[in-house]
């Protein structure tokens, strides 16, 4: 029950739309990227940089944006994109993550807005 409870509400956060686009050269969003294996109150635990395979967060703390906005998680292995994500934002201060079942390799989550535009990334390795 709580695995699907999780899956309801990843498809009811990320497939919220956009009601307009937040470009990066407005230079007001600011975007915090961690990964982490799990999370609680909303904020990773052990967030770090190495990791096991496994299921991976990558969380974000967004500040800048106004109204309801979305911005894309793209997820690439070795260079190589692998999952595109969609999470919704909201307002001037926002919590927002994804996740994905990751293997070995050299990993990097960039966290795109609605032009595709990278608002900022992430790094991690998986051994």
């Amino acid at each position: 029950m709580r695995r699907a409870w999780g899956c309801l509400l990843s498809v009811a956060v990320w497939s919220v739309m956009t009601s307009g686009p937040v470009h990066a050269d407005e230079g007001k969003i600011q975007v915090e990227v961690k990964f982490a294996r799990e999370l609680q109150e909303r904020k990773p635990v052990e967030p770090g940089a190495e990791f096991a395979p496994g299921k991976l967060y990558c969380w974000n703390e967004i500040k800048g944006g106004e109204g309801e906005f979305v911005v894309s998680h793209v997820w690439f292995r070795d260079d190589k994109q692998v999952r595109k994500q969609s999470v919704r934002a909201q307002g001037r201060k926002w919590v927002t993550w994804s996740f994905h079942k990751v293997t070995p390799g050299a990993w990097r989550v960039e966290v795109q807005d609605s032009s595709g535009v990278v608002l900022q990334s992430g790094e991690f390795t998986v051994k």
